[in-house]
């Protein structure tokens, strides 16, 4: 607990205090700190007795600060940022003698890779374990930016900030859609012919910058997009697909067991439209399982390499 004036706060207080802050509603900040309204009401509340100031305008809506609170705000994020980087330097220190790498990864990056790091890293002379977290590719990037996780694997173009990028390899982009669907006789799909076809796309929060880069390809074809529904995994889309809610976007990774529920995927003819997958890690990394691990993915993307297509080809199991 932290003493503050006459009355005792705890960090969980602190953060529920900056969520409504940021939120502007105590139930929506309930929902992002995964707590009860009423519990982070009761934290308000003990901070606001902390200090003896009254933090928010309740009557407001959204909720406001109240004149003078901001000063307190100010302070309050720089320090639970200081606190932030405290622990991941803690975590990196760990990291440094660990010999359990953990992953975080995209769910378009395809299972039978994740299959064969795992396989090599725990033969691997230095007795390397490996721990896997599929994620959105926000959640990855600030995981590895903090210490949480060693690195991951993330869908280009994702937004890495400081983080080094290693390509590994590059799968093709198209779409899925019932076997009887009249865009299933062709071999390929073009962009414009999803003009009048109700279109299924991950969800924004996924990777923004990569659903923006595909709607920039739809308008550079000549037109906007009918997105009918978002999904938050790529397996959802072959449910939606089969349910005829309309065809939706995938990776040939993804789609590979498409085949077998009646649903078929079929890539863009556009030569751009195939997506990179790239590892991310610290650049600051010491740790020797990751520069283990880095070792093993490298030689993974030199047997991918040699394959007679580095786009949607299976990838064979030593």
């Amino acid at each position: 607990m932290l003493a503050f004036a006459d009355k005792d706060v705890s960090l969980g207080d602190l953060e529920a205090v900056l969520a409504v802050c940021e939120c502007g509603q105590f139930n929506r900040a309930g929902e992002v700190l995964g707590r009860p309204q009423p519990s982070v009401s009761r934290a308000v509340q003990d901070v606001e007795s902390s200090v003896k100031t009254t933090l928010f305008d309740r009557g407001a809506r959204p909720v406001a600060l109240t004149p003078g609170s901001e000063d307190f705000f100010y302070e309050l994020r720089k320090g639970l940022y200081y606190l932030h980087r405290a622990f991941s330097r803690l975590r990196r220190n760990r990291r440094a003698t660990d010999a359990v790498v953990e992953v975080g990864h995209s769910s378009y990056f395809d299972v039978e890779l994740l299959a064969y790091l795992t396989h090599v890293s725990r033969a691997s002379d230095v007795g390397l374990s490996t721990v896997y977290h599929s994620s959105f590719t926000p959640e990855i990037v600030a995981n590895v930016l903090g210490g949480v996780w060693d690195c991951g694997f993330v869908l280009k173009s994702a937004i890495t900030y400081d983080l080094a990028t290693i390509p590994i390899m590059r799968d093709r982009l198209g779409v899925v859609m019932p076997s009887d669907h009249s865009l299933a006789r062709q071999r390929l799909v073009c962009l414009r012919d999803l003009e009048h076809e109700p279109l299924i796309l991950p969800m924004q929060q996924r990777n923004p910058a990569l659903r923006e880069w595909f709607l920039q390809h739809c308008a550079a074809a000549g037109f906007h997009p009918r997105i009918v529904q978002e999904i938050s995994h790529p397996h959802e889309a072959i449910v939606f697909a089969e349910q005829r809610i309309g065809v939706a976007l995938a990776t040939g990774a993804t789609a590979k067991c498409a085949e077998k529920d009646g649903i078929v995927f079929r890539p863009f003819a556009e030569k751009p439209l195939a997506v990179e997958m790239q590892m991310v890690l610290r650049a600051d990394a010491t740790s020797d399982a990751l520069r283990s691990y880095v070792a093993l993915v490298m030689k993974m993307r030199e047997r991918i390499d040699r394959r007679p297509s580095a786009e949607n080809a299976a990838f064979a199991m030593p």
